[in-house]
């Protein structure tokens, strides 16, 4: 069984300079999500803040919508019904476990939840 984590990651669009709340995963999956993932510079949102954490990663990966765009937030129902339709499983008890503690590796994010895959 694999264990992802998806979070909420402020990213900085460099052509639009726009900030916008990304969904991303923790790391490439097996299965059918593996084809909806793009793997994307972190770029720094301010030129005043660095990052102080050791496993802080200057990439993201980014999960994609049906139409190749970056999934935003409000996309979130329509994804969950693609995961649900393609054997992952949310795992509602980690997720609270982990929120609740406030475990996170990267400062700009923030844990929507896990899920599950047995493929």
């Amino acid at each position: 069984m694999e264990i992802y984590c998806l979070s909420k990651t402020i990213y900085l669009d460099k052509i639009s300079k726009e900030y916008r709340n990304i969904v991303t995963i923790d790391r490439k999956p097996n299965g059918i999500l593996n084809t909806r993932i793009k793997t994307m510079q972190n770029n720094q949102l301010s030129p005043f803040k660095t990052s102080n954490t050791y496993c802080y990663n200057n990439c993201i990966l980014a999960i994609l919508n049906e139409n190749k765009e970056l999934l935003c937030l409000e996309e979130l129902p329509n994804f969950i019904s693609f995961l649900l339709a393609n054997n992952y499983k949310i795992d509602y008890n980690l997720s609270k476990l982990l929120k609740s503690n406030n475990i996170n590796t990267n400062p700009n994010s923030s844990i929507i939840f896990y899920i599950t895959n047995e493929n």
